[in-house]
């Protein structure tokens, strides 16, 4: 409970009310007035509580769409360089002996765990299309 007289200065003030398990927010316009030779005071208040959870509940989902365009921009590029240097390296392997070529079992390792994260990333792009798509590359 508050109470406000007729005194206060003209102008914006933010109040918060706290109760025992919420706190409510307002913004307080106290303006001056003079209607028919009476000077009056008008007081409008203005409950911010919800505009402030609203902005908060966007503000995390901004940072979690940055935070998931940014994971995934930064795994594609190197895992796409990785994957590049190792089918070069079989290619030119191959082409030096191509009857008896047998690549080593850690370059097979590999190119399955590139091929594996890669799956992954196309799997986040699936469930979060929205927030993967700023700056996105696709991955072949």
């Amino acid at each position: 409970m508050f109470q406000l007289s007729a005194a206060c200065e003209e102008g914006e003030y933010a109040m918060t009310l706290s109760e025992t398990s919420t706190e409510v927010k307002y913004d307080l316009n106290i303006k001056k007035m003079r209607f028919n030779d009476t000077e009056s005071t008008l007081f409008l208040f203005r409950d911010l509580t919800q505009e402030e959870k609203l902005h908060t509940a966007l503000m995390e989902q901004k940072y979690r769409a940055a935070l998931l365009s940014t994971v995934t921009h930064e795994f594609r590029t190197p895992l796409m360089i990785i994957r590049g240097n190792l089918d070069t390296w079989l290619q030119d392997h191959a082409q030096q002996s191509p009857a008896c070529f047998q690549p080593p079992a850690q370059i097979v390792t590999a190119l399955l765990a590139t091929s594996l994260l890669k799956q992954f990333l196309r799997d986040i792009s699936v469930l979060f299309p929205r927030e993967t798509a700023v700056g996105r590359e696709e991955t072949r």
